[in-house]
């Protein structure tokens, strides 16, 4: 004799776990014929079961789409406000080039650092806006992956 066909999710779950604990050892005839009689159409349930979990990894891709969309869209909005977030004066930049290079790299840049304006005493003032508008983007990039990882 045919049970009723589960009303609820809570019911279906019921009906399930209680064949799954039961049903071990048995043929797949006799496990089908098992779910019928507890008023569960096999071949329905997998035809939900794969229509539900295509709908959720069709979400699920769209989903990361748009995150992926939104993060692309932030980073290059914050790559774009580099140049404006430059300093006036050269020694302005190369005090930011300087704390930057220490930040990010400890007290063995800053040694270099020094040198490196030593060496490079003569470089324009773009030049020097350009480094350290580089050096910006690259701590953007950085600090991103890191939150990834």
């Amino acid at each position: 004799m045919d049970k009723k066909t589960p009303g609820t999710v809570s019911e279906f779950l019921d009906r399930f776990t209680e064949f799954l604990i039961d049903s071990e050892g048995e043929s797949i005839e006799a496990l089908e014929e098992d779910l019928r009689v507890e008023g569960i159409n096999p071949e329905e349930v997998v035809q939900q079961l794969q229509s539900f979990v295509g709908a959720k990894l069709d979400e699920y891709r769209l989903a990361w789409r748009e995150q992926a969309r939104q993060e692309r869209a932030a980073m290059l909005e914050r790559l774009r406000k580099v140049p404006s977030e430059s300093p006036d004066t050269p020694q302005g930049i190369r005090e930011k080039i300087s704390e930057i290079l220490s930040g990010v790299r400890g007290q063995q840049a800053q040694r270099y650092v020094h040198a490196h304006f030593r060496k490079l005493g003569e470089v324009t003032e773009n030049d020097l806006k350009d480094l350290l508008d580089d050096l910006k983007r690259l701590e953007i990039l950085e600090s991103s992956h890191h939150k990834e990882g």
